[in-house]
């Protein structure tokens, strides 16, 4: 039979039998030392029962509550990510319409002399993104 005179060391015993460190830190918050096998095995059987039934229901409906919030936070960046995409194309819509009314009017102004550096720039611009 082996005595455990240590917690690291009690704890250690309990995460070879497949506890997590953490429940094994719970149980043995209480643990007299120095204690014997037997000592141990019935400290963790108390605590087997109600106690980690309760914080196993705990950490089930954690993950469902961060399961929940992450799949809203999909929905809400998929929304907004469409909503940019839905903007940028009325954007490229509205660019397009008024400066094809400004090339017209350009074209017009232009056989009656008038030249605009900044309005050609504009325009030349335009011509290369829209390629």
């Amino acid at each position: 039979m082996q005595t455990f005179t240590t917690k690291k060391a009690a704890i250690e015993y309990a995460i070879s039998m497949g506890w997590t460190g953490a429940d094994a830190s719970l149980a043995f918050k209480a643990l007299q030392l120095p204690s014997n096998e037997v000592a141990l095995l019935n400290t963790m059987v108390r605590f087997a029962g109600p106690v980690m039934k309760e914080r196993q229901f705990l950490q089930a409906a954690q993950k469902g509550q961060v399961t929940k919030k992450l799949n809203y936070i999909k929905t809400i960046e998929i929304k907004h990510a469409d909503t940019i995409q839905k903007f940028q194309d009325q954007a490229k819509a509205e660019r397009s319409h008024w400066l094809g009314l400004i090339r017209i009017m350009y074209s017009v102004a232009s056989k009656l002399g008038f030249k605009d550096p900044m309005i050609e720039h504009i325009l030349k611009t335009y011509d290369s993104d829209a390629a």
